[in-house]
């Protein structure tokens, strides 16, 4: 079956969508990151300041973990099936963004 060039355009701007969503999601995991490690850079670290930071640190992971699954499923789902070379590989796009991240 072939797809017209309306479908293409369709997957492509219904992919382009997804993807700037999946970047919102990484720089909110980064965002959250970055609050927890603002609060280890106090000068007297206490017990419920470390708390918090770890529970920064947890909604940071669930975050990140969000936008890999998001983005896997734009991988499978958003394909062009007459030009799969345009399309960066899940490694080619979350691996630079999670060493970002420091994973």
């Amino acid at each position: 079956m072939t797809t017209s060039t309306h479908q293409r355009f369709q997957i492509r701007a219904c992919r382009k969508f997804a993807l700037e969503q999946n970047q919102r999601l990484f720089r909110q995991a980064q965002a959250l990151d970055s609050q927890a490690y603002g609060l280890l850079d106090q000068e007297h670290l206490e017990i419920d300041t470390f708390e918090r930071y770890r529970l920064l640190r947890n909604k940071a992971q669930a975050k990140y973990q969000e936008a890999v699954e998001h983005l896997r499923l734009i991988n499978r789902e958003f394909v062009d099936p007459q030009s799969p070379q345009d399309h960066p590989t899940f490694a080619d796009t979350a691996q630079p963004l999670l060493r970002l991240s420091g994973r």
